[in-house]
């Protein structure tokens, strides 16, 4: 199967690469939404579809996958007013995002709804403009993800540069249900500055997040967490005409019955275009769970599998068309280059 996979990923490249270079043209959409702010999403019916080959050791059976199917509505109800409103199909109909967002006069915006918390860069860019596959397994642990809250935004520009701070109140219970049903809030910050740089544009961002969680799903760490809850990380993404590089550092405490556990990680990524819409992409992973020796002797642990702290990403990524995106790239650990897995991806996806 594995080979049947190179072979079909290798016509696919060949198929929908050009023939030769251009000259550089405006960004293709999956770039324009990769530099675009999460919650600035124009008035418009999207959709994102995404489908999946996999083959390799780590994945039982070989075969293929709808990754995902959404549906998006964004508008305007007033001058002032915007909502985003978005449902994934391909696990059953869920309500993914139903954000709603006030200007409330001059830079100061109130965002509240559920929605994506103010916190990583990864974590905030749209699913179909990530320049991997998947985001990093550090952001997937630790990140708070989508929460019911509110938060407030605070937006400033000078010289061409653009800052920006957030920060607000969640529930905590990762959207499981639209109340809250445990004891605590979780709060989140998060400041970030977009600069001109002679190559391009950088942009710098911090994050926080604390709060008590009462049976708080943490994805891969603990199904039901309960306890305090502090999560920091930080950003750094650059973007020139044809390199794109992000840089991404999370670190997190769990406190509960179970005892103190530190789980901490990271990614670097990068892609660069070697054809008209055509990039190759690196990306370098760590991640360390801090998993207990033994689990099933500590109250409240969770049996976890082995999983290499380091992994490797390795692919193509090609835009043939306005909303068409394929990807092909092989994962594995560092520790053993053999044991990995090939993904073959067809996108189709308007913002």
């Amino acid at each position: 199967m594995t080979r049947r996979l190179v072979l079909l990923a290798a016509l696919a490249a060949a198929a929908l690469t050009p023939a030769q270079a251009q000259d550089r043209p405006q960004p293709s959409p999956v770039e324009a939404a990769r530099a675009a702010d999460p919650y600035d999403v124009p008035p418009h019916v999207g959709y994102l579809l995404q489908a999946d080959a996999l083959s390799g050791p780590e994945v039982d059976p070989d075969g293929f996958l709808l990754r995902t199917a959404r549906l998006r509505f964004a508008g305007e109800a007033s001058a002032t007013a915007r909502y985003f409103v978005q449902a994934e199909l391909a696990r059953g109909p869920a309500v993914l995002d139903a954000r709603l967002a006030v200007r409330l006069g001059g830079p100061v915006e109130l965002v509240a709804g559920l929605y994506k918390t103010p916190f990583s860069r990864e974590l905030l860019t749209f699913r179909g403009a990530l320049p991997a596959a998947e985001r990093a397994r550090a952001v997937r642990a630790l990140a708070p993800g989508r929460q019911v809250g509110a938060n407030l935004r605070v937006t400033g520009e000078r010289g061409g540069d653009t800052f920006r701070a957030e920060a607000g109140l969640f529930n905590g219970n990762g959207g499981r249900t639209f109340a809250n049903d445990g004891d605590g809030l979780l709060a989140v910050g998060r400041a970030e500055a977009a600069l001109a740089v002679p190559v391009g544009t950088l942009r710098l961002g911090a994050s926080a997040a604390r709060g008590r969680d009462d049976a708080a799903p943490i994805p891969t760490l603990d199904p039901a967490f309960e306890g305090t809850r502090t999560v920091v990380g930080a950003d750094l993404d650059l973007t020139t005409p044809r390199v794109y590089v992000l840089a991404e550092a999370l670190a997190g405490r769990l406190d509960g019955p179970g005892g103190d556990r530190r789980p901490w990680g990271g990614a670097l990524t990068a892609t660069v275009e070697a054809f008209h819409h055509v990039r190759l992409v690196g990306r370098l992973d760590h991640f360390d769970p801090d998993a207990p020796e033994a689990p099933h002797e500590r109250p409240g642990a969770v049996d976890e599998p082995h999983e290499a702290p380091n992994r490797v990403a390795l692919g193509l990524d090609l835009e043939p068309q306005p909303h068409v995106r394929a990807l092909v790239d092989y994962g594995f650990p560092t520790d053993d280059p053999a044991h990995g897995e090939v993904r073959l991806r067809l996108q189709l996806a308007l913002r």
